[in-house]
């Protein structure tokens, strides 16, 4: 599943190619196809991300939120108005404005949503480390969602009502930055050791929105890095720690693989 950063790259793409554009947006698959007429022939004002969701907001006062899900993908290009080309696959929603096209496929949510409904939907996503936060407030809202909390922080930062974009592979390379147990109730952390995290979260996830990879060694971030070698402990299990040496531990964690060094979080 796309975590944040990725969907916060989408965002920034539909604003440079389709923002202050009319969109014609069609759904070759035919499931979205009722929808899609009432954006289709639209300005688009703006596109923006909260976490692992994309709100397409038209002048018409609708948007459409897609949230990508496990499956969903997008695929962005530059074509000939005068040849547009065949969707391949089961596209869902298909939007082209002049030389630009972008296919969705596979999301498990696509659609249009009045003003009120978004405003629903806003309200239940935890914030987003990626979204500005001049005062302080979704830091603030961050910490007191996990130290009011007795669940385990391995499952809050999974959790898109306690904080929106982290997935698998920043939960468990934040954690060991933070040389945190997963295991820990969020009500057992320090504020500032809440604090840390959040930080930290609003630092990597803007290191993937830049390079478009999730690399959580700082030596690399510079650098292209093969996947092997991005990461501290993200599907390392069995590898020594590259800080301490001891093998790298997994298991399972609500149906998630959680990947972590006892070594540095736990002894």
């Amino acid at each position: 599943m796309p975590e944040g950063h990725t969907v916060h790259r989408i965002a920034n793409d539909f604003n440079r190619l389709f923002a202050k554009q009319v969109v014609r947006v069609t759904s070759p698959q035919g499931r979205f196809a009722d929808s899609a007429q009432l954006i289709s022939g639209h300005q688009l004002v703006k596109a923006r991300a909260i976490g692992k969701q994309m709100f397409l907001l038209f002048d018409n006062q609708l948007t459409l939120r897609i949230h990508l899900g496990i499956y969903g993908k997008w695929n962005v290009s530059e074509i000939d108005p005068e040849a547009i080309p065949d969707p391949v696959g089961q596209v869902r929603a298909r939007f082209i404005s002049g030389q630009n096209l972008a296919d969705l496929r596979g999301p498990t949510v696509c659609e249009v949503l009045t003003k009120a409904e978004v405003k629903v939907v806003e309200k239940r996503l935890g914030p987003d480390p990626l979204n500005p936060d001049r005062d302080g407030t979704e830091q603030e809202r961050f910490v007191q969602k996990v130290l009011s909390s007795k669940t385990a922080i391995g499952l809050l930062l999974m959790n898109q009502d306690v904080i929106a974009g982290i997935g698998n592979v920043y939960r468990a390379e934040i954690l060991f930055r933070a040389k945190i147990d997963p295991h820990r109730p969020g009500n057992t952390l320090q504020a500032s050791e809440v604090e840390e995290i959040w930080r930290d979260a609003v630092d990597l996830l803007k290191v993937g929105v830049k390079t478009g990879f999730m690399i959580t060694r700082d030596e690399l971030r510079t650098k292209r890095p093969k996947r092997a070698d991005r990461n501290f402990v993200y599907k390392r299990e069995g590898l020594p720690c590259r800080v301490c040496s001891t093998n790298i531990s997994i298991e399972i964690m609500a149906a998630r693989k959680l990947y972590f060094c006892v070594g540095c979080q736990i002894n």
